[in-house]
């Protein structure tokens, strides 16, 4: 993780379902990065549930897109075929 970073993660048992990154992004600088995880075995897709925090306490909710309804991040699963 880079330097000044934090993350929290929350579990249920042994299976974490969330991420929280705590991170300083100035006016005009972009951050991109990126995580591992498996894909659960039994969906077709999966909802990213995201929101951003600003320092002056709002709260914008990027989950669902511009016209409230549909989910703005999802990430389509394909079974791979496996060899027998």
């Amino acid at each position: 993780m880079p330097q000044g970073w934090k993350q929290e993660v929350k579990k249920e048992g042994e299976r974490i379902v969330a991420i929280t990154w705590f991170m300083d992004v100035k006016p005009g600088e972009f951050i991109e990065f990126s995580f591992v995880a498996r894909n659960p075995r039994n969906k077709e897709q999966l909802v990213w549930k995201i929101k951003q925090h600003f320092s002056d306490g709002s709260v914008q909710d990027m989950t669902n897109g511009a016209n409230g309804v549909s989910p703005s991040v999802v990430t389509k699963l394909t079974p791979v075929k496996t060899l027998q």
